[in-house]
């Protein structure tokens, strides 16, 4: 009766060391696959923050390049402007208005009206 407790026990033993061993692996593949997860996710944060970095980066040249579209316009209206201000003088003067009468029709110095027909090409 002693050897078929010690038999038992033995078995009792290989098979708790077996359960245990078997235990150990499971907790180690769900380890394992933890950690992948984990490492998974750190990638999708950062991929997420390269890609606003990228957005924000796109969205400062799309401003830069709108401010610059527009400074472009501005320069160009304004030199529209002076181009129908100083033809309007021109026009004016050659029907006869006086600088007095064409500063105040236009809403302009009579300075600026002489510097336009003083500016005039084929007087010198």
């Amino acid at each position: 009766m002693d050897q078929r407790t010690s038999e038992r026990t033995m078995r009792e033993l290989r098979e708790s060391l077996l359960k245990a061993e078997a235990e150990k692996k499971k907790a180690e593949r769900k380890a394992a696959a933890e950690k992948k997860k984990a490492v998974a996710e750190k990638k999708k944060v950062v991929a997420e923050k390269k890609k606003a970095a990228a957005e924000k980066k796109k969205a400062a040249a799309e401003k830069k390049k709108a401010a610059a579209e527009k400074k472009k316009a501005e320069k160009k209206a304004e030199a529209e402007k002076k181009n129908l201000e100083r033809r309007s003088v021109l026009a004016l003067r050659e029907a006869g208005k006086s600088d007095k009468s064409i500063a105040r029709l236009l809403g302009i110095s009579e300075r600026e009206v002489k510097r336009i027909t003083d500016d005039q090409p084929g007087d010198k």
